[in-house]
């Protein structure tokens, strides 16, 4: 049995329908082809810039937990300094700057030790490194006692300096508080 034809001549049988929906003609090819390549591209770039803002992200939170940790020490190295000032105020030393470089700190830099048997805090000469086992961060904390100069005879200005690297750059992080002698 032969198909029934049309009045152009072509078939109307059902193979003949899909044959030539499927057909498409030469500039058709070639332009699918260039929206199939420009998706591709775009894919591409979307894919690149959400990974770009994902590292970004990453780099951010490494940055704030390091500044975080910095800021920790920072405020732990000021109530330590407070501390001593407090400790020779109550055992009724009548000189509450000795263990705070004394009448005219000297040194350019104290740090933190700690006496374990009497249980209680002095700076010496130097600064100390601090490392975070948990991400084998090295901060280095400085400790400056400055006295203020007459009619202040009574205050000292304490500032601590907290050094680290982040991503081969330096940074520093720099707190000042006074204490009296009450």
């Amino acid at each position: 049995m032969l198909p029934i034809s049309n009045k152009r001549g072509k078939s109307k049988g059902p193979v003949s329908k899909l044959f030539s929906r499927a057909t498409l003609d030469e500039n058709m090819r070639g332009f699918t082809l260039i929206e199939v390549l420009l998706a591709a591209m775009i894919l591409v770039v979307a894919i690149g810039a959400g990974v770009a803002v994902e590292k970004g992200s990453i780099k951010s939170g490494v940055l704030t937990r390091h500044r975080t940790q910095a800021v920790g020490l920072a405020q732990e190295g000021q109530n330590l300094v407070r501390s001593i000032r407090d400790s020779s105020i109550l055992s009724s030393d009548p000189n509450i700057w000795v263990n705070l470089g004394g009448d005219n700190p000297s040194s350019p830099s104290y740090k933190l030790q700690e006496d374990i048997i009497n249980h209680k805090w002095s700076l010496v000469d130097g600064n100390e490194q601090i490392t975070f086992p948990a991400n084998d961060m090295v901060f280095t904390r400085d400790i400056i006692v400055a006295r203020i100069p007459p009619p202040e005879n009574l205050t000292r200005k304490i500032t601590v300096k907290i050094g680290w690297t982040d991503y081969g750059k330096i940074q520093t992080l720099e707190q000042v508080s006074y204490l009296t002698n009450p």
